[in-house]
């Protein structure tokens, strides 16, 4: 069936604990529900400073001078290590262990080379901006972080900008969690998907342990020619929720000129093969064209 691109799709699950073979879900809840998953859900607020600063071995943060000395001496802490506002250079990988805490300022962020991997496996506190860029790779089991936003990688969430590459680290992040994580897309912010994994493919990719949820919109870019789907598990789910979210497949700017094909014009939202335990809640489907 083919729908059209004005009608927004209506379902509502509870909770699915049994083995599942689907392909996809559309599900909207009440007003009430959704207030509730938005309280769970708050906006990140910038850190005060707090514990030892990077400044105090030697950092600069100016986004030039090699940091890397002054962080590997402050990943030798336990406890709190604070992040003024600045942009540290980090040209090796670094883990910093269990029994800290990373604190970032507002507007701080540690930028990594190509090839560096910084790992977080102890806790960090950090606004809603950017704290981790450059071309290197964030991974670590963060022990005490539940929630991951896309902001954290660079995603804007400005209606404008591609924000598909900050998504995608944000869900790798999550992913790695010991228990897995959600990725919140924030009330009042549009997040645009204007590149795929491969032509004609995905958006994004999650494993099975990888939930997400929020008041945001995430909104596939104008003219983005055909895909199989928005987001896809790749891995059968456990213990997930797909909550509160709004996506809008832009149908309209996106129009299909030929026969659907499930391979490479499937266009579904969300898609999951099989798993276990996974709550449904509160999802808006937007100007979709999916053949379910």
């Amino acid at each position: 069936m083919q729908r059209t691109s004005t009608r927004i799709w209506k379902w509502r699950f509870a909770l699915i604990a049994c083995m599942l073979v689907f392909s996809s879900f559309f599900v909207v809840g009440s007003a009430q529900t959704t207030s509730v998953l938005a309280a769970a859900n708050p906006t990140p607020q910038t850190p005060k400073a707090q514990g030892v600063s990077v400044k105090k071995f030697g950092a600069v943060g100016d986004g030039v001078k090699d940091d890397t000395e002054a962080l590997v001496n402050a990943s030798k802490l336990t406890g709190s290590i604070y992040f003024p506002t600045g942009t540290y250079v980090l040209k090796s990988s670094l883990s910093f262990g269990e029994n800290t805490t990373l604190v970032f300022g507002e507007n701080a962020r540690i930028l990594t080379s190509t090839g560096v991997i910084l790992r977080v496996d102890g806790s960090l506190k950090a606004g809603l901006y950017q704290i981790f860029s450059g071309t290197g790779t964030a991974v670590g089991q963060a022990k005490n972080v539940k929630h991951v936003y896309p902001e954290w990688f660079g995603a804007k969430g400005d209606a404008v900008a591609d924000d598909r590459p900050s998504i995608q680290a944000a869900v790798n992040f999550a992913g790695q969690l010991s228990k897995g994580g959600t990725v919140i897309f924030s009330e009042g912010r549009y997040y645009i998907l204007g590149t795929m994994t491969a032509p004609k493919k995905n958006f994004v990719w999650l494993n099975g342990n990888v939930s997400l949820s929020g008041k945001g919109i995430v909104k596939v870019a104008n003219q983005i020619g055909t895909y199989k789907s928005i987001f896809e598990y790749t891995a059968p789910v456990s213990n997930i929720s797909v909550t509160s979210l709004t996506i809008d497949s832009n149908s309209a700017n996106n129009p299909r000129t030929g026969t659907p094909d499930y391979a490479t014009d499937a266009r579904i939202e969300v898609q999951m093969t099989t798993g276990k335990t996974v709550k449904i809640d509160s999802i808006t489907i937007k100007n979709s064209l999916a053949n379910h």
